[in-house]
């Protein structure tokens, strides 16, 4: 499994009802806060990966700066720490995301932030 493959999963709309997807980007940064590190974990589980989601940061939503005539994706920030089972040692990895809402949300792209 890909390390986004979770985020985009949950960003789609898979694995829950696309009713249940929030209409804008604030309640969707809320939605994904609230329900990434459990779905992360049942994906490692299913998958029978030895990792362990421990917690999400707050989503951050402000746009990286795009061109003047350009109307810029939805984008969000978040950072998810996980470990590995067994381990003490904690992993930070940042990710961005590019949606786009027309009558559900579409992920454009993700890409882990360096």
């Amino acid at each position: 499994m890909k390390p986004w493959a979770g985020i985009g999963a949950i960003f789609l709309g898979w694995g829950f009802p696309l009713a249940a997807c929030p209409p804008n980007l604030p309640n969707l940064s809320a939605w994904l806060t609230a329900e990434l590190v459990p779905y992360l974990n049942r994906a490692y589980a299913q998958n029978r990966l030895p990792q362990l989601a421990i917690a999400l940061s707050p989503t951050e939503t402000e746009p990286l700066p795009t061109a003047p005539s350009a109307e810029p994706p939805a984008q969000l920030f978040a950072t998810v720490l996980t470990h590995r089972r067994g381990q003490r040692d904690l992993t930070q990895t940042a990710y961005w995301l590019f949606g786009q809402k027309a009558n559900r949300w579409t992920l454009t792209a993700t890409t882990p932030a360096r």
